[in-house]
């Protein structure tokens, strides 16, 4: 489901790679994707797919994801398989960890995914080039007595 006007999304080269970040996950994240659920995501989300993962699961995600990079109506439905509930039935903590990752992403190109009762879609919003949950501290440059 979108609600951009110009059906599907459109990301940059960095994007992508960030989003092959998002959708292999690693030791550090709350989601990690091993080469058979990464078939099974592409799968899902109608990319085809055919044989086992060769080579890194990184690589290969790349491989896929510029390969249809100027498939936007592709990168879209990838996008709400990785939002999507059902890819996260006994972690929905990894759900959450990944849509916060994907909004990150997405809102640099002017895009985030939200969810409505037909479950997850991407709706476009202004371009915003800061973390609102940035693990970064944040700095105090104001005297708290002149408050």
């Amino acid at each position: 489901m979108s609600d951009n006007e110009e059906g599907g999304v459109h990301l940059d080269s960095a994007v992508i790679e960030g989003l092959a970040d998002v959708i292999c996950g690693d030791d550090t994240t709350d989601y990690y994707r091993t080469g058979s659920r990464l078939g099974r995501l592409f799968a899902a989300a109608g990319w085809p797919w055919s044989g086992e993962v060769e080579g890194g699961r990184r690589t290969w995600v790349m491989e896929q994801l510029t390969g249809r990079r100027a498939d936007p109506a592709a990168l879209e439905r990838l996008l709400l398989r990785l939002a999507d509930p059902r890819e996260y039935i006994e972690n929905d903590a990894a759900r959450i960890a990944t849509v916060s990752d994907l909004n990150y992403l997405l809102r640099l190109e002017g895009y985030e995914i939200y969810y409505a009762s037909e479950g997850p879609g991407i709706r476009t919003r202004s371009r915003s080039l800061h973390r609102l949950n940035s693990k970064t501290p944040m700095e105090l440059n104001v005297d708290l007595g002149q408050i």
